[in-house]
């Protein structure tokens, strides 16, 4: 049996574990992710090829193997915990999966799967629950699908698991002002539950004074409602995270991941 504690500790947690990272697209996100220390981006958007760095491209892979997507994810998640198991410690420090939008089509297909396999879907012939399915009840299923897909990658990294999201936009009515607002492009409360989840959630913006540069926020404010961080070095605060030089890109990570100094 367990015993109470009484006395405070201290933080063990010294950095993020699960991140989220949104922002629009062409923003250079995957140039900047692949510049992560013995890192792994997993690409479900084919867009990685164009640089350098460790990546794997589900949809070529998926071609290449005349697999699905969701298989060839999988069977990825599994190979990575075989590398792990077989090196007796995390074979990639940061793995981030670009992009979340893409994750939530696939989810739609594995939802479907669940629901025909279970007992009170054997009967269903259609081909999408979230359409399909009345009263909404197929949010639920794409839900789970949506944690099922992504989940097995959050325990895989050594140090953190990084979501990319894409950003919506949203336009609001604040005291008669009318105020766009950048969100996480995530459907209902599969935003709310995967956001709960994550240690931050940044925003990534360029710059519109400084050319090629951008930055990672994680700063709230009336234009930026779901940023913000529970560790105490990054919460409310932004980092010049890219900039082009001549030498090329030049990243800034080790400000969010003080251990790669």
């Amino acid at each position: 049996m367990f015993e109470l504690t009484y006395e405070p500790k201290k933080a063990t947690l010294k950095e993020p574990k699960f991140l989220i990272v949104y922002s629009k697209a062409k923003t250079g996100k995957s140039s900047m992710l692949l510049q992560l220390p013995k890192s792994l981006l997993i690409d479900l958007e084919d867009g990685a090829d164009y640089y350098d760095g460790n990546s794997f491209n589900v949809q070529k892979i998926a071609k290449e193997y005349e697999i699905h997507p969701i298989k060839a994810l999988n069977q990825l998640a599994k190979r990575i915990e075989e590398a792990n198991k077989e090196n007796g410690s995390p074979v990639y420090d940061f793995i981030a999966l670009d992009s979340a939008t893409v994750l939530e089509d696939y989810a739609v297909i594995l939802a479907t799967a669940n629901y025909k396999k279970s007992v009170i879907g054997k009967s269903f012939t259609g081909t999408d629950v979230v359409k399909e399915l009345p009263s909404g009840s197929g949010f639920s299923w794409m839900r789970e699908g949506f944690e099922q897909l992504y989940e097995p990658f959050t325990k895989l990294a050594g140090k953190c698991f990084i979501l990319v999201v894409h950003t919506k936009d949203t336009l609001l009515n604040k005291e008669g002002k009318e105020i766009m607002t950048s969100d996480l492009n995530l459907t209902g409360k599969s935003k709310l539950i995967t956001a709960s989840r994550a240690d931050g959630i940044a925003h990534l913006y360029r710059s519109k004074t400084e050319k090629l540069t951008n930055y990672l926020s994680f700063k709230g404010n009336e234009t930026d409602v779901t940023v913000g961080c529970r560790l105490p070095y990054l919460a409310n605060k932004e980092f010049k995270i890219s900039e082009m030089k001549e030498e090329g890109l030049i990243t800034h990570w080790e400000q969010i991941f003080p251990s790669i100094n």
